[in-house]
């Protein structure tokens, strides 16, 4: 298929009363607004998702229910941005379970392929880097990135004591 035949996967969000609305992976333009808009946010959230690797699948909605409770404003952005339309103010009035469903669709379309949220972390860290069109965000970038594979390898090596 040629690339200009490309269309994401999109995955439906059940809501109540039959209604539903659609989701795919989040883009580098998407992921670029997010920066922007919420880079406070975005340490949070790997230092709750920091060391993904470690993480299985069925241990997942914790941490995305955490995320919400704790960055209610990033996690609206995020489900407005994957479905497209709307905006933050419009998914933030969804019921907190269906947020949560949300981003675990969201996440995996965004992430499966590429293993991991740590490794898609790590390109956009690069990709911004060699951009170097905004000095100050490309550190910020990268401070997290660091402190993202030190918070990984102090896992494993956590891991390999026991």
């Amino acid at each position: 298929m040629p690339l200009a035949g490309y269309q994401p996967e999109h995955r439906v969000i059940q809501l109540a009363g039959g209604n539903s609305f659609e989701v795919r992976g989040l883009s580098l333009t998407d992921l670029s607004v997010l920066i922007r808009e919420h880079m406070p946010d975005l340490d949070a959230v790997f230092d709750l998702f920091g060391h993904m690797d470690a993480v299985k699948p069925e241990d997942l909605q914790p941490l995305i229910t955490a995320a919400v409770s704790q960055m209610p404003g990033l996690s609206a952005n995020v489900i407005a941005l994957a479905a497209g339309e709307g905006d933050a103010s419009d998914a933030a009035k969804l019921s907190g379970p269906v947020q949560v469903k949300a981003l675990m669709e969201i996440g995996e379309l965004t992430f499966a392929e590429v293993g991991g949220v740590g490794k898609a972390w790590e390109m956009v860290a690069g990709l911004l880097k060699m951009s170097k069109k905004n000095v100050k965000l490309t550190g910020q970038v990268d401070e997290v990135g660091k402190r993202v594979k030190a918070r990984s390898r102090a896992s494993t090596t956590a891991s390999a004591a026991m």
